[in-house]
């Protein structure tokens, strides 16, 4: 017999004693088999926060399309690129990338927030790609271009402080929070057009002003030893200051 108690008397708060779930500090899991270093035409600065925010976008890039999980990227990389997705396949490689950015230009916007493009070669001639007990070279056509429009959304919050001199192998703080990042894939959007000469020039920049970092191998060689790894660098300024 199910008996039904219904009281007039003040109700009272029920206090669930559980302690809450801290969500646990974001660790990047390192892969051993490849390393990314960048340099920048004169005049760029590889530390600027804008260029912080593309360097992070690379790295991780590579590094979510070569283990097919987001666990390798750098921390809040999913949210600032949910448009990125290898549906878990994975496109393994070792050895050294070599990214050069070669133009940071301001962009107007109407809003008024600081927001740039940034374009930069990635150059994978100095990788390979792992079959069994040997290595395929990759060739000199494996070089691209990326053209970035990178916009902080919290333009009135003031970007972190970094302290330069001291270097770690990946960022202590999630480079992208406060930025949006989005990436050119069409012959023409607010940020880009194909049919202007000077930003159809960007395009033709890796390939007639940036050799490729290994000339020696064509793509399909194979290789007896795989392609050295690298130290990264310039590596990454701690943080020392937050929004």
């Amino acid at each position: 017999m199910l008996i039904l108690s219904v009281g007039c008397g003040t109700p009272t708060k029920h206090v669930d004693s559980a302690p809450v779930a801290e969500t646990p500090p974001y660790e990047w899991v390192p892969i051993e088999d490849i390393s990314i270093r960048w340099t920048a035409v004169p005049g760029v600065d590889l530390d600027s926060p804008e260029v912080l925010v593309a360097r992070a976008f690379g790295d991780s890039e590579l590094f979510y399309e070569i283990t097919g999980q987001y666990e390798s990227a750098y921390e809040g990389f999913p949210e600032a690129a949910p448009y990125l997705d290898n549906g878990g396949r994975t496109y393994p490689r070792t050895g050294t990338v070599n990214n050069h950015v070669f133009e940071v230009r301001p962009l107007p916007d109407r809003f008024g927030r600081p927001s740039y493009r940034v374009a930069y070669c990635t150059d994978e001639t100095d990788t390979a790609i792992p079959t069994g007990d040997a290595w395929k070279a990759n060739g000199a056509s494996n070089r691209y271009t990326y053209i970035l429009a990178i916009t902080r959304t919290g333009w009135n919050t003031p970007v972190p402080r970094v302290d330069r001199a001291v270097r770690t192998r990946h960022p202590s703080w999630n480079v992208f929070e406060g930025w949006e990042i989005r990436l050119r894939t069409r012959w023409e959007n607010d940020f880009f057009s194909g049919y202007d000469p000077e930003d159809r020039a960007l395009l033709d920049y890796c390939d007639d002003e940036h050799p490729p970092s290994n000339g020696n191998f064509r793509y399909g060689d194979i290789l007896d030893a795989p392609p050295a790894v690298q130290p990264s660098v310039p590596g990454w300024p701690q943080r020392v200051g937050g929004p």
